[in-house]
């Protein structure tokens, strides 16, 4: 039975051992968990407000009140020339986008033949 007792007393070490280990570890991780999430910085932004004036203008544009833009037919090409500039004190990044909406005149045609010639989607 010593043999029994011996083995016994050295599984007990190498258990304390383990779970000591495992406590350091563990430790280890929660320190490092809470000092991540605790950590803080702080910076200032600086805001700066000023103007910034867009002007949009077409120089050889008629305007729609014109007897020219008012009688459109379909497939008529229309020449735009927009010309953005700023005027204010500050710079500034500007895009332009252009968007039509076309519509379907009544021609006779069926949805499905007009999606075939292609003159009006719908």
């Amino acid at each position: 039975m010593e043999g029994g007792f011996l083995f016994m007393r050295k599984s007990k070490k190498q258990l304390l051992r383990a779970l000591i280990a495992c406590g350091l570890v563990a430790s280890v991780a929660a320190g490092g968990t809470v000092a991540y999430l605790t950590d803080a910085e702080t910076a200032t932004n600086t805001f700066t407000i000023g103007r910034v004036q867009i002007d949009l203008e077409e120089p050889g544009y008629p305007g729609n009140d014109s007897d020219e833009v008012k009688n459109i037919v379909p497939n008529q090409e229309i020449v735009k020339d927009p010309q953005i500039e700023n005027t204010g004190n500050n710079d500034a990044l500007t895009f332009y986008g252009s968007r039509y909406r076309r519509k379907c005149l009544p021609t006779g045609m069926t949805a499905q033949e007009r999606r075939k010639s292609r003159i009006c989607s719908g």
